[in-house]
């Protein structure tokens, strides 16, 4: 299981993996982003999604960006039977092999938990082994750059992109896994975090790129 949990020690040591999930919104503007600054992007999108626009993906892959599997539905794990998960899994195969093609497929290593959800003690063990079949590990972050967690319920979404930086900066580690969503401000954040990386000389890479976090 990926958790980066590396502390600072030399600046010239920063590695930042950017993560964006799911792949609902402004698809086009983030990834011209990461190409205008030559920096990739680690891509957990959702099957579906890729159902919607293919191309915008094919191209992405094709510039060098990484895609990771975040299932097909997007179901909260814990809420559904292991048949129903076996068969999202089966179905995000599918999706991403006629998409995308089967090599596209083939090179995914990692593997995200919609909602950060593992499902329940029923289906936890079985998920995990379909996981672990398809050849996957699976990606958490280490530090959340969506949510903050001072909302009412807990958790609620950054409005001001300039916080995220902030809070991006305060909270530097060795390995940095930072989790966006193609949401706003999320498309401003990011290019601030680059901005302020390439500045500082900080290194950003896809998450296949380093082979310790592709050690079982």
């Amino acid at each position: 299981m990926l958790v980066a949990d590396d502390s600072l020690s030399e600046k010239k040591d920063v590695e930042i993996y950017l993560t964006v999930d799911d792949g609902w919104n402004h698809k086009k503007a983030i990834i011209e982003t990461a190409n205008h600054y030559k920096v990739p992007l680690n891509l957990f999108i959702i099957g579906k999604v890729i159902e919607q626009d293919p191309a915008i993906w094919r191209q992405a892959i094709d510039k060098g960006h990484m895609l990771g599997s975040h299932t097909y539905n997007h179901h909260k794990l814990s809420r559904i039977d292991e048949e129903i998960i076996a068969a999202d899994f089966k179905q995000y195969k599918k999706c991403v092999s006629n998409a995308l093609g089967t090599e596209t497929f083939e090179k995914i290593k990692f593997f995200r938990y919609p909602y950060g959800d593992t499902g329940n003690k029923e289906t936890r063990p079985a998920t995990k082994k379909m996981i672990e079949d398809e050849g996957w590990r699976t990606s958490w972050w280490n530090m959340d750059l969506s949510f903050s967690s001072t909302g009412a319920y807990g958790v609620k979404a950054y409005r001001d992109p300039k916080e995220q930086l902030k809070y991006f900066a305060k909270n530097l580690k060795s390995i940095n896994v930072p989790l966006f969503h193609f949401k706003d401000p999320d498309a401003k954040a990011i290019e601030l975090i680059i901005q302020f990386g390439l500045d500082n000389g900080y290194k950003f890479a896809r998450l296949d790129s380093k082979k310790s976090l592709l050690k079982a």
